[in-house]
């Protein structure tokens, strides 16, 4: 409604300077006074006006996208010949009325000659504007409707995929890490102790990004903490062959980027490269603030892979955090993969933080 109400304002707005034109070349053409050349102007341009608000109710009516091409353009050309007509008509109607109050006999006489002429063609041109104008509208309405709901389609999808995630991820390493601690109980009870403390952590924190739907930001440091807990009770399955670096400088904690980013990379480094190793691999985490952007990377000394079959294959974890990044940042953020058979494998992310700092 507002929208409405603030093109029609513009529509008559618009008329402003048009009418000044013809006021303009009133005066000069006629000799006449410049409030006489405003109400000759007046009567000319009015009923253009007028017929211009049925022309843009018949163009939100009449769409080129349900009609064939070369029918639509006949049917605008008919209309802009009967707008073009019937401003020739009303304009001397319009004088006609005038004399009569002036107390000069009626007399209605149309254009002719170049006057007809040059009306004509104006009427022409009115019409083209106008209806290039509404359609033009019309087709950024419809093109910004189509991308926000191709937006709400990726979210979905995206937030799909991420529930998907967690149900598969949850379950597989509930099973694990429980019978780890079956067997950690009976020979150290305060390790069990401090695992059933950091499982219990673990799931507090993907129950609460399950409850906000998985999309709010979060900072570096809750995501660390989140991922050391997780790193704590793989180690009681993978033992030494788990190794891990990190630098990640104090600097960086305020960071933001969306829950479960990390996680997902470092599970799958452990996937691919620690637990089929029976020397197990090393895991880097860094991270670094650079130009207005968190740079993290998770980089594993395993096998690596074929760079065009990490996401044809398996790889939900990697597209989940790509697509969530792009949803989230479209242009602003990267999403790099690193790797080839026996080079290990490196994934580089890039996050903006405008709204960290």
């Amino acid at each position: 409604m507002k929208k409405n109400v603030q093109f029609w304002l513009i529509y008559a707005l618009a008329w402003i300077p048009y009418a000044l034109g013809y006021a303009t070349v009133f005066a000069a053409q006629s000799n006449v006074g410049f409030v006489r050349a405003a109400i000759n102007s007046a009567y000319n341009i009015l009923p253009a006006a007028f017929l211009g608000i049925g022309a843009v109710w018949i163009c939100r009516r009449f769409s080129p996208e349900c009609r064939h091409p070369v029918l639509f353009g006949l049917a605008q050309l008919g209309l802009a010949l009967c707008y073009a007509a019937m401003w020739n008509l009303l304009v001397p109607f319009l004088f006609s009325i005038q004399w009569l109050v002036e107390g000069r006999k009626w007399s209605y006489s149309l254009f002719s000659g170049y006057a007809l002429q040059w009306q004509f063609f104006a009427g022409l041109m009115i019409y083209a504007t106008i209806a290039s104008i509404v359609y033009t509208l019309e087709f950024s309405q419809r093109a910004r409707q189509e991308q926000a709901r191709a937006m709400r389609a990726e979210h979905l999808k995206t937030e799909a995929e991420l529930n998907a995630l967690r149900a598969q991820l949850n379950p597989h390493f509930l099973f694990n890490t429980l019978h780890s601690l079956m067997a950690l109980v009976r020979t150290d009870s305060a390790a069990a102790e401090n695992a059933i403390e950091r499982l219990a952590a673990l799931l507090r924190y993907s129950l609460k990004a399950k409850h906000n739907g998985g999309n709010d930001d979060v900072s570096l440091s809750t995501e660390w903490k989140f991922v050391q807990n997780y790193l704590a009770l793989e180690r009681l399955r993978l033992g030494e062959r788990l190794k891990v670096e990190a630098d990640l400088p104090a600097a960086t904690f305020d960071s933001l980027l969306p829950a479960f980013t990390l996680q997902p990379l470092v599970e799958n480094a452990i996937k691919h490269a620690v637990a089929p190793n029976p020397a197990g691999a090393r895991v880097n985490i860094s991270a670094r603030i650079e130009n207005g952007c968190l740079r993290l990377e998770i980089a594993d000394d395993g096998a690596g892979a074929s760079p065009e079959k990490v996401f044809a294959g398996g790889g939900t974890g990697l597209r989940v955090v790509r697509r969530r990044l792009e949803t989230r940042h479209r242009s602003g953020s990267e999403f790099l993969v690193e790797t080839a058979p026996g080079t290990g494998f490196r994934v580089t992310l890039l996050i903006p933080q405008e709204d960290a700092f």
